[in-house]
């Protein structure tokens, strides 16, 4: 389950780079070899050190029944399908309002910009597409599997939004509403501003 989690986010951490590419392109310029080539290294840095850190996370959360299981189903196919109960769409409806409550306050306290970033409305959609699966499944990886397994396995507590929803439901569940977070924030609230 590891490596499967680490190659998400070897291909979840690719697909954060068009998006970079219209936040930070003055120092993607500057990088001192090809795009390519830092984007493919930065891929695979991240999926070994995902790999690792699943790895990690699995390990400290298994005594305390934090786990993926649905990716354990799908990875070690055992004779049964996992006993929990899928709530896909609380995972979204909590993804989303954590999405909106995040969008909501940067409203109120909006961040001053020097520069705005370049690109149409249509060019920041795809790309904060592509770049929500990075916070699914790289940032879950790092946050909850990880960490929380931690805290759990250092102090038996329970997390934030995303975090309950992986002690209660698995993994699965707290990427599932990281991603529609993120869709919401980097796909909806552009299509709306633009």
């Amino acid at each position: 389950m590891a490596v499967v989690l680490g190659l998400a986010s070897s291909a979840a951490t690719l697909a954060l780079f068009p998006c970079l590419q219209l936040l930070i392109p003055e120092q993607l310029e500057r990088l001192p070899a090809r795009l390519w080539v830092v984007a493919l290294a930065q891929s695979g840095q991240r999926g070994l050190l995902c790999t690792f850190l699943a790895w990690l996370g699995l390990t400290l959360g298994a005594p305390h029944g934090l786990d993926a299981p649905w990716l354990r189903a799908w990875t070690e196919r055992p004779p049964r399908a996992p006993a929990i109960r899928p709530r896909w769409l609380l995972a979204v409806r909590c993804g989303a309002f954590a999405g909106g409550l995040v969008a909501g306050l940067s409203l109120l306290w909006p961040e001053p910009s020097s520069a705005a970033p370049t690109g149409d409305g249509f060019s920041w959609m795809w790309r904060g597409a592509l770049a929500s699966f990075y916070g699914g499944i790289v940032e879950e990886v790092q946050s909850r599997l990880l960490l929380v397994s931690l805290f759990v396995w250092l102090l038996m507590l329970a997390g934030t939004v995303f975090g309950a929803l992986y002690w209660k439901l698995g993994l699965e569940h707290a990427m599932v509403a990281h991603f529609c977070a993120d869709l919401l924030l980097h796909v909806a609230m552009p299509a709306l501003s633009g």
